[in-house]
């Protein structure tokens, strides 16, 4: 309870020099992490911004792009801040970026047909397997074997798409990779059933600051924390399962 108390200290004064920051957003939503701006929900990165809003009196305003021009007005610096990035995925930009302490975790699984599932600890067993993966994603410890073609990659549009090929009882493919926070949403929102395997990659989820506004990261750390230890974002991953 001191802990809390002092970091509140810490963020009191701060507010006098809260500022208004852009937040860029994908248009087409990235549910359960964010929705397009016409959904009447609002997503996690928004909900944990609302929240630490109300600890800096910094004011969160979110812009809708497609993919690559949401990368370009961030690194132009007309957008401050991408949310749930981790900087393995941003190497290229380094030099206008910081980042935040995580808040929370990718997590991507394997997933099945119900009764379907595999034994599947290493990708080796999978070999002739079709897998179901979005485009453009990549996944480290199975590259090698998509190139070699011991594991047989099918491509999807994305998350959705994925979901719905594999449920569809005429298709074939053996299972997917997907995040599991999306899995969940997905499986709760159209009633689907899907065997879950292991992870096979973990990813911490931080926001990305463009460099120019490097000096808020230390009170937008100060409320994360908070909100953290007290609950408040666990609570909002619930709220999308």
């Amino acid at each position: 309870m001191r802990r809390y108390c002092f970091i509140l200290l810490l963020l009191f004064p701060i507010m006098s020099s809260a500022e208004v920051l852009t937040v860029v957003l994908y248009s087409n939503g990235y549910p359960p992490y964010s929705f397009p701006e016409t959904s009447p929900y609002k997503g996690i990165y928004l909900d944990v911004l609302a929240e630490i809003s109300k600890l800096t009196g910094d004011e969160f305003i979110p812009a809708y792009y497609p993919a690559k021009r949401k990368l370009k007005v961030f690194e132009s610096g007309q957008m401050h801040i991408e949310p749930g990035v981790n900087p393995s995925w941003r190497k290229p930009w380094k030099e206008i970026s910081a980042y935040s302490i995580p808040f929370g975790t990718f997590t991507d699984v394997i997933f099945f047909k119900k009764g379907k599932q595999l034994h599947a600890i290493k990708p080796q067993d999978l070999k002739g397997k079709k897998i179901l993966t979005v485009r453009g994603y990549h996944y480290p410890n199975y590259e090698n074997e998509f190139q070699n073609k011991n594991i047989i990659r099918y491509d999807t549009n994305n998350e959705l798409q994925m979901i719905r090929f594999l449920h569809a009882q005429n298709r074939d493919a053996d299972a997917g990779f997907i995040n599991q926070d999306i899995l969940m949403y997905y499986m709760n929102q159209n009633k689907m059933e899907f065997d879950i395997g292991d992870p096979i990659s973990e990813a911490p989820a931080m926001f990305r600051f463009h460099i120019s506004k490097k000096h808020v990261i230390e009170r937008f750390n100060n409320a994360l924390t908070i909100l953290m230890k007290n609950g408040t974002i666990e609570s909002i991953f619930k709220k999308y399962q």
